[in-house]
């Protein structure tokens, strides 16, 4: 039986590392590739080429797309701190294309995931004064905060924008507005106030999948109030 890897959650010694070293001594593109080919050809399954995972959770890690001989979570490249959409949304991965991807695997090669302290960390920390690189899931798992519009920058949990809420609007406990179960801690991460509606409060995990499945149309779900709240969110 091999080691149990944290970081790629499959059940092969050292694959990370091994992966990343391997990457490091390759100077072309074709090398970089039949690197990666090899590896999931051993594992007998696709693996994102940034964070060495499978298709583990769509929800929290994106849809699971292949483009020619590259794998990858729409999120690991959204969140890819030197990664660009430099193709249009139907050339490659929505935009981001097999050779820009490849490099930024070799960029990512170079630096340590601050939360598994294995090789191949993509996502940055938005602070120009911060050092911290994670893997997108990792980044999940230690609560980095990612925002998805503009940018698309992530947070380390040190560094991220918190929510500013009047005193007078401060409770001990509160009720989720969307799932109607309690919120087990009023902590600036996990749960997340609307300024809308004042005494409002959601799970930020239920107003993702809220997010997720309305789209343009997210908006309040008390007063429909779109711009205070979605400028909040």
């Amino acid at each position: 039986m091999g080691k149990y890897c944290p970081c790629c959650s499959i059940n092969t010694y050292l694959i990370c590392l091994y992966l990343a070293s391997t990457v490091l001594n390759m100077a072309s593109y074709q090398g970089l590739l039949k690197s990666y080919l090899s590896f999931q050809d051993k594992l007998g399954t696709k693996l994102c080429i940034l964070c060495h995972q499978g298709n583990v959770n769509e929800f929290l890690h994106g849809s699971f797309q292949t483009c020619l001989d590259v794998s990858a979570h729409f999120y690991c490249l959204l969140f890819a701190s030197g990664l660009c959409q430099n193709g249009t949304y139907e050339d490659g991965i929505h935009g981001f294309l097999e050779h820009d991807i490849l490099m930024e695997c070799r960029r990512g090669a170079r630096l340590n995931c601050s939360h598994c302290r294995k090789p191949g960390a993509t996502v940055g920390c938005g602070s120009t004064t911060c050092r911290r690189s994670y893997h997108f899931p990792c980044g999940v798992e230690s609560k980095m905060l990612n925002q998805y519009f503009g940018e698309f920058c992530s947070y380390c949990n040190k560094h991220q924008p918190k929510q500013v809420i009047p005193s007078n609007c401060m409770v001990s406990k509160a009720t989720c507005t969307i799932c109607q179960e309690d919120l087990k801690t009023l902590s600036y991460f996990d749960a997340l106030w609307a300024p809308c509606c004042k005494k409002a409060w959601f799970h930020r995990i239920c107003l993702q999948r809220m997010a997720l499945n309305v789209g343009h149309l997210f908006k309040c779900p008390l007063c429909s109030n779109n711009s205070l709240f979605c400028c909040e969110m």
